[in-house]
């Protein structure tokens, strides 16, 4: 499947209201797109999408996903909004907990600190970007324990 010039490689992961989709350009570089789709009318969730994108505009940090790009496709009865961001090859710290891992003391206090100093980021803007939604699910980490922070809606 091709999405305005995104080709759809595969389901990343599915939420309440999105569904995340790795997917790559002409040119083979790899992008998450997140696809929402909302009611037409639903204005107060569509104008909550177009805010996520604006803050992610503004973010500039090595943890989080950079924005690469924001569309949306009107259908009938529904509006389609697509948010694409850099991929990161990590897995969230929802799923690794479930595959069995278990971290040390040590591990557990360095992903925190790196959780942290991404808030701290964030928390310095003016006026502050608040996350809202810190949970091990928007947690990525990396084969080298390395952390992102994803999902800012």
């Amino acid at each position: 499947m091709i999405i305005n010039d995104y080709q759809i490689i595969s389901e990343l992961g599915k939420g309440g209201f999105a569904t995340t989709y790795l997917a790559k350009n002409q040119a083979g570089e790899k992008f998450a797109i997140k696809k929402i789709i909302l009611d037409k009318y639903d204005f107060s969730l569509i104008n909550s999408v177009e805010k996520e994108v604006k803050i992610l505009k503004q973010i500039s940090h090595t943890k989080i996903p950079k924005f690469v790009d924001f569309f949306k496709i009107d259908n009938s009865d529904n509006i389609e909004l697509y948010i694409v961001q850099e991929y990161i090859n990590a897995s969230n710290l929802n799923q690794i907990i479930r595959k069995g891992k278990h971290y040390n003391q040590n591990e557990a206090i360095n992903i925190t600190i790196q959780v942290l100093k991404i808030l701290e980021y964030l928390h310095n803007f003016l006026p502050q970007i608040i996350h809202r939604d810190i949970k091990p699910s928007n947690i990525l980490v990396d084969q080298d324990n390395i952390v992102y922070l994803i999902d800012f809606g």
